[in-house]
């Protein structure tokens, strides 16, 4: 599973900083604070394990299983989680959106390669250390 994860990991980072970068959302901007240890605890117990239970444990799940009787079946479950993840947060606007969906996707292939929900896990908490670690946080004003 960790090879999958690793690898989905890295992906995601490149593919979602590196499109946050081309935007004009987030420049470099490494910083190693006394809060980032605890930052990066709160963020992986109160956000992360939380929606990627939801979006990935119950509904990639749950999509899945409804349309496993079709040829791209658990692949439409895993665009339509990427999707519901990324307006989940339209609050941030649509770049926001768009960079969420874009993780979504690298979280959603995680848990399709592993089916275990501890994979989107680790690759959604590496994308956020990446960003909260190696780029401005939350984004450019």
């Amino acid at each position: 599973m960790l090879k999958k994860t690793w690898l989905a990991a890295l992906a995601s980072a490149i593919a979602v900083l590196g499109t946050a970068i081309w935007v004009g959302y987030v420049k470099a901007d490494f910083k190693l604070s006394q809060i980032t240890a605890l930052f990066l605890a709160v963020n992986l117990f109160f956000t992360v394990v939380a929606e990627e239970a939801f979006f990935r444990g119950l509904l990639q799940d749950r999509l899945t299983a409804a349309l496993a009787r079709f040829r791209y079946g658990p692949l439409t479950a895993l665009v339509c989680g990427a999707l519901l993840f990324g307006a989940a947060h339209a609050p941030g606007g649509a770049v926001y959106v768009m960079l969420a969906t874009i993780a979504g996707l690298g979280y959603g292939y995680a848990y399709y390669a592993t089916q275990r929900v501890e994979a989107p896990i680790i690759v959604h908490i590496v994308v956020n250390a990446v960003h909260f670690i190696g780029f401005t946080y939350p984004f450019l004003r």
